[in-house]
């Protein structure tokens, strides 16, 4: 008879590969909140409202500073290839052409999957990413009022010279940013 522990991890294992495909997890497609922590010291919550071939868009709101919220749309050439990150929100709407948020572009992605040196802009600054890490799996809670966790496959980037960092999900159609480090700190919270 299996002792309990072996029994716990087979269950975990079945519930994982559920969650988590070759793909991607299906926890990640429109219609789903993303919760990120800023530096400790605020929440910034994302709404997925399409994610396709033509682009994506969401809302987002921030808890530092009562009705700051908006909208992003970033269409099918940045979501494509896209070299810019749009990190500074202001509320409202803002229809990006150069940038990608949230996400890094289809391009930025394979070229930092294949271990070549991307120079991004941040808003305030450029950084050079390198390094592209098998980051094996990052734990995220799902759906929090059940307390769920589920792991996502990562790869980890890197300015080492700045000492700035991104964690991205390991999904080409999905490149999300679950972890960042770029002057201030960002991190998935949870997906709802």
């Amino acid at each position: 008879m299996p002792s309990a522990l072996v029994k716990f991890v087979a269950v975990f294992a079945l519930l994982l590969s559920t969650a988590v495909s070759a793909k991607g997890p299906k926890l990640f497609a429109p219609g789903n909140t993303y919760v990120y922590q800023v530096d400790d010291s605020y929440l910034f919550i994302v709404t997925l409202t399409a994610h396709s071939a033509k682009g994506y868009e969401f809302k987002w709101l921030m808890t530092n500073d009562i009705g700051k919220q908006g909208r992003v749309v970033v269409p099918k050439a940045a979501k494509d290839a896209a070299k810019k990150l749009f990190n500074y929100f202001g509320s409202g709407e803002s229809k990006l052409t150069d940038e990608t948020s949230v996400f890094v572009s289809t391009a930025v992605w394979k070229d930092l999957k294949a271990k070549k040196a991307v120079t991004l802009g941040l808003g305030k600054e450029d950084a050079t990413f390198i390094d592209a890490d098998d980051g094996g799996f990052m734990p995220v809670p799902v759906d929090s009022r059940y307390g769920d966790i589920g792991s996502v496959p990562v790869i980890v980037v890197a300015d080492k010279a700045k000492g700035y960092s991104m964690t991205l999900l390991d999904n080409v159609d999905f490149p999300l940013i679950v972890k960042m480090d770029i002057g201030f700190k960002v991190r998935l919270l949870a997906v709802l």
